[in-house]
């Protein structure tokens, strides 16, 4: 196989990952409002990330996103990857800056996940 159709491949399973992101984020969203009171770890840990950008008006600088990463629980950077992956990211790189930025569809998800957090 070519590299060409190997890097095509893969964007379809980066799709597919981000697709079935969204699915499992928009399910535990439902059962967050069914039973705000039972709210799963992962979703407290994603909110507390978000959070941390909101709080910094949307930027944060590379060493600070990991900061606000293992102070939300991530005990690995890997696990923050998935954040700047997909058509509907929830973070980017500006490339004139370098910092981390929230996007349109990052605080479409914050204004969804916040009140997990007024618990």
């Amino acid at each position: 196989m070519d590299i060409e159709a190997l890097r095509t491949r893969l964007d379809d399973v980066e799709a597919a990952v981000a697709d079935l992101r969204a699915v499992v984020e928009t399910a535990e969203l439902q059962t967050v409002q069914s039973d705000p009171d039972e709210v799963p770890e992962g979703i407290l840990r994603r909110a507390r990330f978000v959070k941390a950008f909101v709080d910094a008006h949307g930027e944060l600088s590379r060493d600070e996103t990991h900061a606000a990463a293992r102070a939300a629980g991530y005990p690995d950077m890997r696990g923050i990857a998935g954040w700047f992956n997909g058509a509907n990211a929830t973070l980017r790189q500006n490339s004139s800056t370098g910092l981390n930025e929230l996007t349109g569809p990052g605080y479409e998800y914050w204004r969804q996940i916040r009140r997990v957090l007024e618990n």
